[in-house]
């Protein structure tokens, strides 16, 4: 695992499933990329032609960013956050926000694990 003080980057060219990983306040997390089905160039006014061409022709695609949560090697979520709608090899440089990305939801992310961990807990005491 990446230690506290440094956080990973995704490479320049992505492909669905690849990952980072990363440790913070003791929870161990995973972030994929995932393929975005749902969202289209034309939900965006930003694309011309060639970037709709490009992405029917498979040059680029959408994706999610998916954070899944660990304690002591213990899965705590598979999905502890996410978010969508993200072009994903659009450019040269277009991957590098996706570390960024991740690493603005390891929040949620760090609220799921905390909460499943208090929910365990529970269950064990009971």
């Amino acid at each position: 695992m990446i230690t506290e003080t440094t956080f990973p980057q995704f490479a320049k060219y992505v492909c669905i499933g690849d990952t980072i990983e990363w440790t913070h306040q003791g929870f161990d997390f995973v972030a994929r990329v995932a393929q975005d089905y749902d969202t289209k160039p034309a939900d965006f006014d930003c694309y011309g032609p060639e970037d709709v061409t490009r992405w029917k022709n498979d040059e680029w695609f959408y994706c999610g960013i998916v954070l899944s949560v660990y304690f002591k090697g213990i899965e705590l979520s598979d999905h502890a956050a996410s978010l969508w709608g993200i072009d994903c090899n659009f450019s040269d440089t277009s991957n590098a926000y996706l570390s960024e990305v991740a690493q603005e939801i390891e929040a949620e992310a760090l609220d799921t694990a905390r909460a499943e961990v208090v929910r365990i807990k529970q269950a064990l005491e009971a």
